[in-house]
């Protein structure tokens, strides 16, 4: 995993920074500090991946859509009231 979506989740993150620092032991002024772009120890950042790995994993998965068939929404909505009502 690398340092980048580490610092993205932990930007994203709903977790209280409070919350992680307990959990990891890794002071609050560590975590502002990473936030705002200062230097991450390897150890720390050790620490924070081995509690908060599924977490890290599944914020940073990011999807992309294709627009490939332009439907107007009201179409859309119209069917839906069909399938539901009838």
């Amino acid at each position: 995993m690398n340092r980048e979506a580490i610092l993205k989740w932990l930007k994203r993150t709903d977790i209280p920074l409070t919350t992680i620092s307990k959990k990891t032991n890794i002071s609050r002024k560590a975590l502002y500090n990473w936030i705002n772009g200062n230097e991450v120890r390897e150890r720390s950042l050790n620490k924070l991946v081995n509690i908060y790995e599924a977490d890290i994993q599944l914020t940073n998965n990011e999807i992309s859509i294709k627009k490939e068939n332009n439907v107007e929404a009201q179409y859309i909505i119209d069917l839906q009231k069909e399938k539901i009502f009838l």
